[in-house]
């Protein structure tokens, strides 16, 4: 089985992210990042540790519940394969999520 797409959205998250890219980058084949228009690091940092990911600027003006799931459910219906959806304080405590997803499929 192929490593799933991780896809996430963050905006100003420069304290969490660079010990949420370096425990989930192992685990997946690529990410798409949402950026909510951020004005610290974020963007750097993600390109710094994990430059073949993708960094997209949301279509939402605002940060609201609703408009983010559907952005992040239209991103994932263009993508084969298992898709990932997290935030950044959320993290996957799995030994080998690849095998995980292979046992359960």
């Amino acid at each position: 089985m192929e490593k799933p797409t991780l896809i996430s959205h963050f905006c100003n998250e420069e304290f969490l992210l660079p010990f949420w890219i370096q425990h989930h980058r192992p685990m997946f084949k690529h990410g798409i990042m949402i950026d909510y228009r951020s004005t610290d690091r974020s963007v750097e940092i993600i390109r710094e540790l994990a430059p073949e990911w993708d960094i997209i600027t949301t279509r939402n003006k605002y940060f609201d519940g609703p408009t983010i799931d559907t952005e992040v459910m239209d991103i994932e219906s263009q993508i084969s394969g298992w898709k990932v959806c997290l935030t950044t304080t959320q993290f996957i405590l799995l030994p080998n999520l690849v095998a995980y997803l292979d046992e359960f499929q």
